[in-house]
């Protein structure tokens, strides 16, 4: 069978292409003492929808394929600060600090 003029209607948008994303992210910083932090975070990404495809798109637009997906990730850190405040030191070092991150 082939198509003729009549076969074809016009639309002002792509037909069963609809996609839906949701991101997000956090962070809470904690001070524990006066030269203690801790930092907790994460993020999230989720997506779902159809696979348009150009290709299918003319006789076979009600059978796209559909994705669902769904990213995430969480980190703690630990920063502590030293400082060298005597004024009488001889130290070259007034400050210093390390941080622990877990992924």
């Amino acid at each position: 069978q082939f198509l003729r003029q009549d076969s074809f209607e016009k639309t002002d948008w792509r037909m069963n292409a609809r996609n839906t994303s949701i991101s997000a992210q956090g962070k809470i910083d904690v001070n524990t003492g006066p030269s203690v932090n801790l930092t907790f975070g994460g993020s999230m990404n989720y997506s779902r929808g159809n696979n348009y495809s150009y290709a299918g798109s003319l006789l076979n637009f009600g059978n796209f394929g559909y994705f669902e997906s769904l990213d995430w990730r969480v980190f703690g850190r630990l920063t502590q600060r030293f400082n060298n405040n005597d004024p009488e030191s001889s130290s070259k070092i007034k400050s210093a600090y390390y941080s622990l991150m877990v992924d």
